[in-house]
């Protein structure tokens, strides 16, 4: 998602909207549903990329996520892999900690 925001130059609305297009299934559904949750108990709406992606992962990641990575990435050991595919790993693991951008 991140990456398609950079490319397009998209920002604030914009990057907000095409995150909201692109939920599926039961993440477009609690959307739908915690924005009218908001509306009821009169909070404010979500309105940023940043924000909607807390929010995301808030509740589709597991509070153990980042730990599990770590500990993921700490135990690589090269064996079979490529050296390619190891820093791969390594990679992803630093963009899903937000230690580094896409």
């Amino acid at each position: 998602m991140k990456r398609i925001i950079e490319i397009k130059g998209y920002s604030g609305e914009n990057a907000f909207k095409l995150a909201i297009l692109r939920l599926k299934q039961y993440a477009s559904l609690w959307y739908v549903n915690m924005k009218k949750t908001k509306a009821v108990e009169g909070k404010s709406k979500i309105q940023t990329w940043v924000k909607l992606k807390k929010h995301i992962d808030k509740k589709f990641l597991p509070a153990t996520y980042k730990q599990e990575l770590y500990l993921r990435v700490t135990s690589l050991q090269q064996g079979s892999m490529k050296v390619k595919e190891y820093i791969g790993e390594f990679e992803q693991f630093q963009i899903s900690c937000g230690l580094r951008e896409e």
